[in-house]
Order: structure tokens, then C-alpha cells, then sequence
């Protein structure tokens, strides 16, 4: 997918500060046939993530690399109350090698926000579209 729009969405939805996260689970995939680094023996990460902060606001970038499966992520969030209604964005295509053109102006998609629901504990589960990337903007809660 072209990087000027995950560029365009990482830059507005992110935070400063770096921090600590990490996956679970299995999460390898083989190399796309017919893909621009096909190699019968190697394999690498479904899925990616990142987690940073600004003042009082997370953002958790989640890109999934696979282009047919979809995976569902369990977000957990420990020591830091949020609201419990959560901002995503996507940006999303068919493969990772499509472009926007003349003719297919909306081949590649940047969409959002739109409003996802995180549970009182701290968790939520989230639907990754395949070769989707999203940042999901989690907003501290103050009153509690």
C-alpha cells in the first residue's frame, strides 16, 4: 500500500513517548506467492504493533500483514484507566502492492474515525482487516 498514506495516518494518530507492549499467540505467515519477496522458506510476523503515549491519550498501531485472514486482536491495557469508547482509523487495500490511480482513485482506503467499545476491565477485542493498518486512540479517564 502506498507509504504516503500509512505516513499520513501515522503522523496524525500517534503519540511521543514509546511504550511497552507486546503480542501473543501465533503469529507467523509464510511469504505471498507472487508477491515481491516470495521465499519458500521464509516466513515473518502476521502482525505488527506499537503502543505510545501523549499526555492523555494511547495510541495502539496495529497492521496486519496477511492479505486473506483477517485476525481478531485482545487489546489489554494494564495501570492506565480509559474511557470506555475508543477512536480507530484504517487504512486498507486488497494487496500491499496497490496504488490509487486515475482510474481507481479509492483502491487504497483511509478511513475513520470511527467509534469501537472498550470494556470497564481495561480489555477490548478488535477485528483486523487483512492488509490493514489501524491506530486505535484509547482516552485516559480523568474521573475515576
Amino acid at each position: 500500500m502506498p507509504i504516503y498514506w500509512v505516513f499520513k495516518l501515522l503522523s496524525e494518530q500517534r503519540g511521543e513517548i514509546l511504550v511497552e507492549s507486546r503480542l501473543r499467540g501465533d503469529n507467523t505467515i509464510a511469504a505471498p506467492r507472487g508477491g515481491l519477496y516470495f521465499d519458500p522458506e521464509y516466513s515473518f510476523p502476521r502482525v505488527s504493533q506499537r503502543a505510545s503515549l501523549t499526555g492523555d491519550k494511547l495510541y495502539v498501531a496495529l497492521l496486519n500483514k496477511d492479505t486473506h485472514q483477517p485476525v481478531t486482536v485482545r487489546v489489554t491495557i494494564e495501570d492506565w484507566r480509559h474511557q470506555a469508547s475508543v477512536e480507530v482509523r484504517e487504512v486498507g487495500a486488497e494487496s500491499y502492492l496497490a496504488e490509487n490511480t486515475i482510474q481507481r482513485p479509492d483502491e487504497v482506503k483511509l478511513s475513520g474515525p470511527k467509534v469501537e467499545r472498550a470494556e470497564a476491565s481495561g480489555q477490548m477485542n478488535y477485528l483486523l482487516k487483512p492488509n490493514t493498518l489501524a491506530v486505535l486512540r484509547f482516552q485516559r479517564d480523568g474521573s475515576r
